[in-house]
């Protein structure tokens, strides 16, 4: 991250806090007087954030999901983005669309493939217009997952997480910024899924199983041992089994700790 703004990912399983954690970090900034800016992924209102939010919460997923998709790629939105790509972002959203076809025939092989492309072209438009200008302008951007997530939730239906991280590089390409900091909220998959399911009043969304959590959390271990996240983002692990309040000191330590806003 070049720019004067600081770049803070929280991520992890449902139910280990990220969400509870990045307001409270972000109420403290304010307090502190830092500049900030609170996002989430997928965002609500982008083309492709707008479909994946689909995909996870709709019950009725095989009856509703063609049409959806034909709303998708028929909006202005989208168009407008797909104008804007680069040879490289052109080849996936062609695999985007191709897919998209499929599942309007009822072919639902590579329903994960489509929506792991389209969290990443939603944080690339998210990226693009959101993130990087607040950054410019020295406001702090406090994130409730990013590019993570997509390699680690890939692995969920057995989709190889390395080929996912290469994607975040090839998709978000020039607007790819590494994060300043990733905390990293770890949690026993059945308590996260307890919690979750709680929030949810019992209602089950696409990933809330014990087993993709668990293969979703190994995912996790193995990206943030790899190399290319380990040697250039530091990465703290802070157990989401405590109370909100420890939690945030956890967290408020590691971020006094890494002198984010020591240049500001």
């Amino acid at each position: 991250n070049t720019y004067p703004g600081n770049f803070i990912v929280f991520e992890g399983l449902e139910g280990g806090g990220k969400t509870t954690q990045a307001r409270m970090l972000t109420s403290r900034m304010e307090a502190e007087g830092y500049p900030v800016l609170l996002t989430k992924e997928p965002t609500a209102d982008g083309v492709f954030g707008k479909l994946v939010r689909f995909i996870y919460q709709c019950e009725s997923l095989h009856a509703a999901l063609p049409q959806m998709l034909r709303e998708c790629i028929g909006e202005r939105d989208y168009l407008l983005a797909k104008e804007m790509m680069g040879e490289a972002q052109s080849g996936h959203l062609a695999e985007f669309e191709s897919i998209a076809r499929e599942l309007q025939t009822g072919n639902h092989a590579n329903l994960q493939k489509l929506l792991q492309l389209g969290m990443t072209f939603d944080r690339r438009d998210h990226r693009s217009h959101v993130e990087i200008p607040a950054l410019i302008k020295g406001i702090h951007v406090v994130s409730d997952r990013d590019f993570p997530s997509t390699p680690a939730y890939a692995a969920a239906d057995d989709l190889d997480w390395r080929e996912l991280l290469e994607l975040q590089f090839t998709i978000i390409a020039e607007h790819f910024v590494m994060p300043d900091i990733i905390l990293f909220l770890d949690i026993p998959v059945s308590l996260g899924l307890a919690r979750t399911l709680k929030k949810q009043g019992g209602k089950k969304e696409y990933f809330d199983t014990e087993n993709r959590l668990k293969k979703i959390q190994k995912a996790y271990y193995e990206l943030f041992a790899d190399p290319r996240i380990k040697n250039l983002i530091p990465v703290a692990t802070i157990s989401g089994e405590p109370s909100p309040e420890i939690i945030h000191e956890s967290v408020w330590r590691e971020i006094s700790a890494m002198n984010l806003f020591s240049a500001n």
